[in-house]
């Protein structure tokens, strides 16, 4: 029809701050922007309510309010036929089919044509399974199998965060990490233990900012500060850590755990300032662990 779609995807999170207009963000930088909707009965109201809906919710997930929208039209807010959420509530009640179809009809033309502007597309369900190592492997709704462009990899996949070791993989691991960067210091040894120290971490972007698995080497995490993102340091499988001196800023309505521990034995976190997490400090199945003199 004459429009080319760039596509220049973004993370959920980086999608949620221009959603909610937060972090200095607002709707204004999303442009044309396209959500999946999980699989869900045909009646509209199971999807448009939870969208539009402003009569029983503080904040919509698309901030919609369909009295403003009116008046900025210079429709009346109080007139059925010309507010959203208005018809929302007659539909949910007509028990008329043909009447009911009309309603959605006008909520369709408000939206899309005055309102958002907001389209629906649908595409009917579809699912193909196969090993996560085959790649290269495009889904068609035509059921129609296209194998020339596959290929047979092993799969290897990183947490979403600035800092990631493991010490299992040659990769990553740390001697790997502490000879190519000047933030990684030590050798791994009691004496001498890796040591990242004094780093400011912003990118609220990620998932996470320091993820360490896998290892049994003596290291330490000191003197730095992290604001924001879903967790701030998380060990996995991991023995002979120490944590100290650290604060972490998160985003009370994004952020999970300040330091998580998970499968991990003998690790120290003491003397760290942790604010505005779900939790502060979460231990799974991890044992011989000190925690002491943190402030939340």
């Amino acid at each position: 029809i004459g429009i080319d779609v760039v596509d220049a995807g973004v993370s959920y999170i980086d999608w949620l701050k221009r959603l909610l207009e937060f972090s200095g963000y607002t709707r204004d930088h999303l442009q044309l922007y396209l959500t999946g909707w999980m699989i869900d009965y045909l009646a509209p109201s199971n999807f448009i309510n939870p969208l539009f809906t402003n009569r029983t919710r503080s904040y919509n997930d698309c901030q919609y309010n369909g009295y403003l929208s009116a008046m900025e039209a210079g429709r009346n807010p109080f007139d059925l036929n010309d507010n959203v959420q208005l018809l929302m509530e007659a539909a949910l009640f007509e028990t008329d089919s043909g009447t009911r179809q009309t309603y959605y009809n006008r909520i369709q033309t408000l939206l899309v044509e005055e309102d958002m502007p907001w389209a629906y597309g649908f595409v009917r369900n579809l699912t193909h399974a196969h090993s996560v190592e085959l790649t290269g492997f495009h889904q068609n709704g035509l059921n129609t199998l296209y194998f020339y462009s596959c290929n047979w990899s092993k799969y290897t996949i990183y947490p979403i965060v600035d800092i990631y070791i493991d010490d299992a993989n040659p990769d990553v691991n740390w001697s790997k990490t502490a000879l190519e960067n000047d933030w990684c210091t030590g050798s791994g040894t009691w004496e001498d233990p890796y040591i990242i120290q004094d780093l400011i971490f912003d990118n609220q972007s990620k998932l996470g900012y320091i993820y360490i698995e896998n290892s049994d080497v003596y290291f330490q995490v000191k003197n730095c500060t992290f604001y924001g993102s879903i967790d701030g340091i998380t060990l996995l499988n991991v023995n002979n850590s120490q944590i100290f001196n650290n604060t972490l800023w998160g985003s009370d309505l994004l952020s999970q755990c300040g330091i998580r521990l998970s499968l991990s034995n003998n690790n120290t976190v003491y003397d760290c300032s942790i604010n505005g997490t779900q939790f502060g400090i979460q231990l799974m199945e991890s044992n011989y662990s000190r925690i002491f003199e943190n402030i939340f």
